[in-house]
């Protein structure tokens, strides 16, 4: 028996908590959709995802709803590269066409799936029609295949500082697809409606724009556009998701290490850390250049590329979890696009072929600005800074969103509670690697902000 169907909408509330979802019977969640999926695992060069067990395609990138759910659910639930059927500049009917495909060959019982903004691009004097169509045919067959289908509504596009999209007509027809999205479904079995407007869409804008900051800065004609989502924009739309996200999947422990005798060990602990003071203990690290105050044992700040920051380091209790945290303290102007190290530490004595991930548990951060990325990242040794895989990664090279004025990532929410960050599973091959938990800021620009982590462990896979 599928899950009740409900429709997730309003400024506020979702009512999830008053509506029983069934649990999931496996936690796989797979997308299907266009370029606002795409994007969710891109990497440049590599297509979608990277399949390689090692390979640098293996990217959770900031700009993907799917991940953010991952960090504020704790992991409750299994999304990465090979559940991405997104194809950049399909039209719904066009996702629809391979659903029947994609749901034969996995078997995930979780789809989401949004309504293509792209059909709206067109100008399709049927796009209403041709829309509502496709979007049934995906529910009748999900519904045969005995899957959970998660629809979002059509996005807006735009803001008040790039070009408009969509204009007043093409609007029209994406408000209409949106409402009767909410009312054919409302109800059904085995299928949710979530609406993606608040929070998103600019409610002042008679044409379609979302609000500042939610969507890529482009100038330029509706070709253009500003469609994508920044990693703000992406954030809000992940809020929009999250009550039936917690509802479907509930949230599980065991991925963190709460002290250090979570440490590996091959006989008794073999899932344990792979790394020495996971739970960030004691006070013997290293501040590094731009760095000052006290730093957990065996860990390390650093610079990267950028001289021009700051980062001031303490021990305090944390304001959300009431648990010990490593406090990091952003301030100073950057003097260059670039990564630099909140954490690092260099490991030695792993063993190569190990299968492992790296996990960072959150208990939150205030006052973030100017930075587009706070990720974790296992390298392959100690003498590369680059080239593993990474979760909550800025956007590197996808062209549809950059130009000459273009940030790609944008902003990072100026808060966030705790949360977990998990990336993609690697295989060690050296026995030095390097794990890092770095933030990615904006060039000349003043950067802040108050980050709060609770305990960093390399995990076995």
């Amino acid at each position: 028996m599928i899950g009740t169907g409900l429709f997730i909408g309003g400024n506020s509330g979702s009512g999830v908590s008053s509506l029983a979802l069934d649990a999931a019977r496996n936690r796989r969640v797979i997308v299907v959709g266009d370029s606002f999926m795409f994007r969710h695992t891109f990497s440049s060069g590599s297509g979608v995802w990277n399949r390689a067990a090692g390979g640098s395609g293996n990217r959770y990138l900031v700009v993907g709803e799917l991940n953010w759910l991952r960090y504020l659910t704790h992991q409750s639930f299994d999304f990465d590269g090979t559940g991405n059927y997104g194809i950049v500049g399909q039209k719904t009917p066009e996702i629809v066409a391979r659903l029947r495909g994609i749901l034969a060959k996995d078997d995930a019982d979780t789809i989401v799936m949004p309504s293509s903004i792209n059909g709206f691009l067109a100008n399709n004097p049927n796009v209403v029609s041709e829309e509502l169509g496709a979007i049934e045919t995906a529910y009748q067959l999900c519904r045969a295949a005995g899957r959970f289908l998660i629809l979002e509504t059509p996005s807006a596009g735009g803001d008040s500082s790039g070009s408009v999209f969509p204009n007043a007509n093409m609007n029209r027809a994406r408000l209409h697809v949106r409402r009767a999205m909410r009312e054919i479904y409302r109800g059904k079995p085995g299928v949710c409606v979530v609406d993606m407007e608040p929070g998103y869409a600019n409610p002042a804008s008679g044409d379609g724009r979302a609000l500042d900051g939610m969507v890529t800065s482009r100038a330029g004609g509706v070709a253009a556009a500003p469609l994508h989502t920044t990693g703000l924009g992406a954030y809000q739309r992940a809020l929009r998701l999250l009550p039936v996200f917690q509802a479907r999947f509930p949230i599980s422990a065991g991925l963190t290490a709460m002290t250090n005798t979570d440490s590996f060990d091959a006989v008794y602990n073999p899932s344990g850390s792979r790394s020495s003071n996971p739970a960030l203990d004691s006070s013997g690290g290293t501040p590094g250049t731009g760095g000052s105050g006290t730093v957990a044992s065996g860990w390390i700040g650093g610079h990267g590329a950028d001289t021009g920051h700051t980062r001031a380091y303490s021990k305090v209790t944390g304001p959300n979890t009431g648990r010990p945290v490593q406090r990091i303290v952003l301030g100073g102007t950057m003097m260059s696009n670039a990564e630099f190290a909140l954490l690092l530490m260099n490991l030695s004595g792993r063993s190569v072929g190990d299968r492992v991930r790296l996990a960072v548990e959150f208990d939150g951060w205030s006052g973030v600005q100017n930075v587009e990325a706070i990720s974790p990242s296992i390298n392959p040794n100690t003498s590369v800074y680059s080239g593993g895989v990474a979760d909550m990664s800025y956007i590197d090279a996808h062209a549809a969103d950059r130009s000459a004025n273009d940030n790609p990532s944008g902003n990072l929410p100026a808060s966030v509670g705790p949360g977990l960050m998990l990336t993609p599973a690697f295989v060690l091959t050296a026995a030095t690697p390097r794990i890092i938990l770095g933030a990615r800021a904006l060039n000349g620009r003043t950067i802040g902000g108050t980050i709060d982590v609770l305990n960093m462990a390399l995990i076995a896979a």
